[in-house]
């Protein structure tokens, strides 16, 4: 693990302990993004985010002739996703999980026929994570979304489609999705209560955007698009822009949440950060962050040409958003997590975005550091929540594993400019 050489300001944490970041026997404090949410406020929607989830420890021992079943809560025994199940579970009528994409490493899901334990450790952890959302034996679910990410499409569209009909299936055999709690999909409102978000074949159309309560949910399927916006012409970018100005345009007062795979921003290895391994993470960070982008590798780092087209897109539509409620940007991908201000970044200090989100690190992680921009960042496993209160205020809380239990940070109220 990395250690940061930032200088943090200490700020007043609402959690049961002191918490730090621990990167490598290195601690840094944290500090809120805003005040806390009034305790008289009431929860109107909650949206976690879990991204890179695909490596629990319910799937580490799963093969072609030997694997566990997971039916119910009780079965799991990846701590994360325990946790994950006990904010779903607080008010599951009102929550929703957005899975952020590499819900299945190394390869994604294998299309059948195709080898016995990929497959079977493929299935171990998209049930462990579908469970951890919607408990089966419960009388009520949260809902769950997918998002594919990079290690989702590696087996291509087969993979793509063999993950959404495992996730599909499983629906149709819960007793719950026939019990009428839940309005069917339908073209304007896609999602189902568990739902695999599967790839578009034409440049610039996703799903439509999603209004859960009061936030507006817009998907981008970064792990379809990056590979491909290198290209694109301009009036296919220009398509892109538009559409995804029309579904911010559409928002109207509502919050508005953007999920992607990718993040906009990072300083973990995707941002050229190495760590500190050994003595050479310094060089690895800038043979990935200046020498390698020239010539088109790492497609999946932020310096690379493609990524730096992708962000462009994005952020040419966010910069147009007009809306009155907070607009908030949550990825994963980087294999940590991170709370970031964009208005103490270049990129974006003239736009309208009020926070950037990496949640990554469901399953891995990986070295981060801190910039001036950075509210939080940890090498830590865990998730984040977006708790959407009757006010119009939006509570931020990043979860951490802290060896086998998790503690919790209170980031406090985001800041809508």
């Amino acid at each position: 693990m990395g250690c940061s050489s930032m200088k943090t300001r200490i700020a007043p944490v609402l959690a049961p302990l002191l918490l730090t970041m621990t990167l490598a026997g290195c601690s840094h404090t944290t500090r809120m993004v805003g005040k806390p949410v009034s305790t008289d406020a009431k929860l109107v929607q909650r949206i976690i985010l879990y991204g890179d989830g695909g490596k629990p420890k319910d799937a580490e021992n799963a093969s072609e002739n030997k694997h566990r079943e997971i039916k119910a809560v009780a079965d799991l025994v990846d701590p994360v996703l325990k946790a994950l199940h006990h904010y779903a579970s607080d008010a599951p009528e009102r929550t929703a999980v957005l899975y952020l994409g590499d819900n299945i490493y190394e390869n994604g899901m294998p299309p059948e026929p195709g080898d016995g334990t990929e497959l079977a450790k493929a299935r171990a952890a998209l049930t462990a994570q579908i469970v951890a959302a919607r408990d089966p034996s419960a009388a009520l679910g949260a809902q769950a979304v997918f998002l594919p990410g990079n290690h989702d499409w590696r087996n291509k569209r087969d993979g793509i489609d063999a993950q959404s009909n495992f996730i599909k299936e499983w629906e149709q055999r819960d007793p719950r999705s026939k019990s009428g709690r839940y309005p069917a999909p339908t073209p304007e409102r896609p999602y189902p209560l568990v739902d695999g978000v599967s790839y578009k074949p034409v440049p610039g159309e996703w799903y439509e955007p999603v209004d859960v309560g009061p936030v507006r949910v817009i998907v981008l399927d970064t792990g379809y698009l990056l590979p491909k916006i290198a290209s694109f012409g301009s009036d296919e970018v220009d398509r892109l822009v538009d559409r995804l100005k029309a579904d911010l345009g559409g928002a109207g007062d509502r919050h508005v949440l953007v999920v992607a795979h990718h993040p906009l921003l990072t300083h973990g290895p995707h941002g050229g950060y190495g760590g500190r391994l050994l003595p050479w993470g310094w060089f690895v960070g800038a043979v990935r962050k200046f020498v390698l982008p020239p010539f088109g590798l790492l497609e999946g780092d932020l310096r690379s040409g493609p990524y730096q087209r992708l962000i462009a897109f994005i952020n040419r539509a966010l910069d147009g958003h007009e809306g009155a409620g907070t607009l908030i940007f949550a990825a994963g991908h980087e294999h940590s997590l991170q709370v970031l201000d964009p208005r103490e970044h270049s990129t974006f200090q003239n736009g309208k975005l009020d926070m950037l989100l990496v949640s990554g690190s469901g399953s891995k992680i990986t070295a981060v550091k801190g910039e001036k921009e950075t509210y939080l960042a940890k090498s830590e496993k865990g998730f984040m929540t977006l708790d959407f209160y009757d006010g119009g205020q939006v509570q931020l809380t990043v979860v951490q594993l802290d060896g086998e239990a998790t503690t919790a940070t209170f980031m406090g109220a985001i800041p809508n400019r």
